[in-house]
């Protein structure tokens, strides 16, 4: 889309120095399409952490919503479809309340604003693009 943009990114280290006491994502961006905004906080998954240690994230997660009054999605971009789908699960099973999604490849040749996102809790295993999460968690 001709108008579309990553209007703003944070690297990890002005996370950390923002939402350090509470968590510590990659990234926080916000990506823009014509007039629709989402902003969204970066979990970059490597494959180091094991699954209980990416649970133990989310309560910081929603301690930022509840301190800001901002629900903020958190997005998992996992090294495999494999990885992807067995934390996908687990994150369902967690029965958060801040918005989630998942998406998984190699993002050297991924285009994370294309229809790779799952959402999790959604009634369906649809993929949708970064700024229809916008609409799905307003």
């Amino acid at each position: 889309m001709a108008d579309a943009s990553l209007e703003m990114w944070w690297s990890e280290r002005a996370c950390t120095k923002a939402w350090g006491s509470y968590v510590r994502p990659d990234g926080f961006g916000r990506w823009r399409e014509g007039l629709r905004t989402v902003d969204f906080f970066l979990e970059y998954d490597t494959g180091v952490e094991h699954s209980p240690q990416i649970l133990a994230k989310l309560p910081g997660y929603e301690a930022v919503a509840a301190a800001t009054g901002i629900v903020t999605p958190v997005l998992f971009w996992l090294h495999s479809p494999r990885r992807e789908q067995a934390l996908h699960q687990r994150l369902t099973r967690s029965h958060r309340t801040i918005p989630i999604a998942t998406a998984a490849g190699d993002s050297a040749n991924a285009d994370p604003s294309s229809a790779i996102w799952r959402r999790v809790g959604a009634n369906s295993d649809a993929r949708v693009s970064l700024i229809d999460l916008a609409g799905e968690w307003a």
